[in-house]
């Protein structure tokens, strides 16, 4: 059991749970019914639980050189189990999308996986990880919002954008994560900041967050005057990490910080905007 358990990851669930809980919220306006909500989650988490497979059996020789407790890093679960694992955990997460969920559900768990063994493969060459990142965060939010099947045109446009809002936040703060070279492995790996340089990715991540505070303030004829309140916070907050990293990327470390907790203050907006 220690072997299959190994690979959920506390801190990517509970990211998950979250996120699908609030953007459900967000699409219906009212606190999400439980067994629909129940099952979007668990369906959600077998998905991830398969990608963390994928990624962790691509990982295996750095993961052994990093000494981490992982069951394929620590020879606890064959690679060929691996693959039967992830293969049977795909497989629950479709028939489960495919006879309670909606086709959009399910064609994003097939579409991740595919993105996932793509960026598992070539994410030591590529410096685009930040991208990929992003646009995982972000279609956790698309898949819990569809989940509820909505219909109306205007619920769609707002999932698609508070999808896109994480997605754009979620690649800035890694792109400044990247940056950053506290924690001693920053060109153990090809990032935006090894492949281009610091001011480049500074550069591109400032960007991003131009991009957000835009898009952020689309909603406010729909959402009214308490998002917008509450949205400039996160906006104002959101400019300040931009400014700081692009005055100097020694603050890579505390604008990604900013930029965490501006996306707490961002799903927070959309989540009391469509309650009250």
């Amino acid at each position: 059991m220690k072997r299959v358990t190994g690979f959920a990851r506390i801190y990517p669930m509970i990211k998950v749970l979250t996120l699908i809980i609030a953007i459900q919220i967000i699409a219906t306006g009212d606190l999400p019914q439980i067994t629909h909500a129940s099952i979007t989650i668990l369906t959600a988490l077998v998905s991830l639980t398969s990608l963390t497979v994928i990624n962790d059996y691509f990982d295996i020789k750095e993961d052994k050189t990093r000494k981490l407790k992982r069951p394929l890093a620590q020879d606890q679960i064959t690679e060929e189990s691996a693959i039967a694992l992830a293969t049977l955990l795909f497989s629950i997460s479709l028939a489960l999308s495919h006879y309670f969920l909606t086709p959009t559900c399910t064609f994003i768990l097939i579409i991740n996986t595919i993105i996932m063994t793509i960026y598992s493969h070539y994410k030591e060459k590529s410096p685009l990880c930040a991208i990929y990142q992003g646009y995982f965060n972000g279609s956790v939010i698309i898949f819990g919002g569809f989940s509820t099947n909505p219909q109306n045109i205007a619920i769609i446009k707002l999932t698609v954008i508070v999808a896109s809002l994480i997605a754009l936040t979620s690649a800035a703060r890694k792109i400044m994560h990247s940056i950053d070279s506290q924690n001693g492995i920053k060109y153990k790996r090809i990032t935006l900041a090894t492949y281009y340089g610091d001011k480049t990715a500074s550069i591109i991540s400032a960007s991003l967050i131009i991009i957000t505070i835009f898009l952020s303030i689309i909603p406010t004829t729909t959402l009214g005057q308490n998002y917008l309140y509450m949205i400039s916070i996160a906006d104002i907050i959101l400019a300040y990490a931009g400014l700081r990293i692009l005055i100097n990327t020694k603050y890579a470390m505390e604008s990604q910080r900013f930029i965490k907790i501006s996306m707490i203050i961002i799903m927070f907006s959309f989540v009391v905007a469509a309650l009250l």
